[in-house]
């Protein structure tokens, strides 16, 4: 065999083939990139606003009507646990949440804190989440010196998105209705609708 140009043309498709074994043999080797987990206990806080808020007063033997809430901002904390099977994931979450320049018409406040406990129910897609909630709440207003405390349901949808294994970020948006029958003989439905972006450590 020569040492001239002939040479290195006989070689030349060898060498093209080690390297590409070689390029493949060192992405082979390279670690996958792992999926999120989303099992686990998380807590975190909340902040937005309040919106479609009303509470209507029936069968009253003072008042009857339905008076609108005034838009406000909302904080709130929580905690709560997931659990992963596949892309499905599942849970539960307490949450309270404080909106405490609530006001509706006629001189009747919503009081702090409204407290919702949610099942969740979601599809997660690697670092994505994007879930639906239901639920039951419970709310409190007053009207001077009277309480009025209802219980109901909560359902509304949210997506996470999990920055880090620790760190969560997301939006959320709930609707609420509850009733109490124990306000001067009334049934008093609040309804209260918010929406809010969140931020949780995964524990």
């Amino acid at each position: 065999m020569g040492w001239g140009p002939n040479l290195f043309i006989q070689l030349g498709q060898p060498m093209k083939t080690l390297a590409a074994t070689t390029a493949l043999l060192g992405l082979a080797l390279l670690p996958s990139a792992a999926l999120a987990d989303w099992n686990g206990y998380y807590g975190g806080i909340s902040t937005g606003m309040s919106s479609n808020g009303e509470i209507e007063v029936s069968n009253s033997l003072s008042d009857d009507g339905v008076y609108p809430l005034d838009d406000s901002t909302t904080f709130g904390g929580y905690l709560g646990s997931l659990t992963q099977s596949g892309n499905v994931v599942y849970g539960g979450e307490i949450e309270l949440v404080f909106a405490s320049d609530a006001q509706f018409a006629s001189d009747i406040t919503l009081e702090d804190p409204t407290i919702d406990l949610k099942g969740k129910v979601g599809f997660a897609v690697d670092r994505f989440l994007a879930y639906g909630v239901l639920g039951v709440s419970a709310t409190n207003a007053t009207f001077g010196p009277n309480d009025i405390n209802g219980s109901g349901f909560v359902v509304g949808a949210g997506l996470d998105f999990m920055v880090t294994d620790n760190i969560i970020f997301g939006a959320e948006y709930l609707t609420r209705s509850t009733i109490s029958e124990e306000f001067l003989d009334a049934d008093v439905d609040i309804k209260l609708d918010t929406i809010a972006v969140r931020a949780s450590y995964k524990f």
